[in-house]
């Protein structure tokens, strides 16, 4: 009978006890998830920040294609629309862009968040919806990673 040893290990075989480098579970971490429904009309959505955090990342996936006419940006801002935007916080999603495709952005300022406090998603708009393939509305489904502080 022989010995195997594991020098790391993997999110499906964590072990007890277990400590090193290799492991990071990200529990102060969460995702929350929202969706703006036309990146190619001017529209917002907003999530609720449910404890003091970093507004760290955000990810986008378009589930309609946009045509060549322009990108979508959508920008993020913390309390309202009215209040500072994120920097670093823009998301692009670029003419040409199809279903299923992800875009992904990493805020670098101005991305506390109390808890409690609204966290907006802002579309310019400035995409068109490909209607070619019968679709009426190209929405955006996104992912947000907030950071515990």
């Amino acid at each position: 009978m022989g010995y195997t040893h594991h020098d790391k290990v993997s999110a499906n075989s964590f072990a007890i006890g277990q400590k090193g480098s290799e492991i990071d579970l990200n529990v102060d971490q969460d995702i929350l998830n929202a969706i703006i429904e036309d990146v190619s009309t001017a529209d917002k959505t907003y999530v609720v920040a449910p404890y003091a955090c970093t507004f760290e990342k955000a990810y986008s996936v378009l589930q309609g294609p946009i045509t060549t006419a322009g990108a979508a940006t959508i920008n993020f801002y913390v309390g309202s629309t009215a209040a500072t935007a994120v920097t670093g916080g823009a998301l692009t999603i670029a003419a040409t862009s199809s279903e299923g495709d992800v875009d992904v952005n990493a805020p670098t300022a101005e991305n506390t968040l109390t808890a409690g406090q609204a966290l907006v998603a802002l579309s310019d708009g400035g995409s068109t919806t490909d209607t070619s393939g019968g679709d009426t509305t190209s929405p955006a489904r996104l992912s947000i990673i907030l950071k515990r502080v």
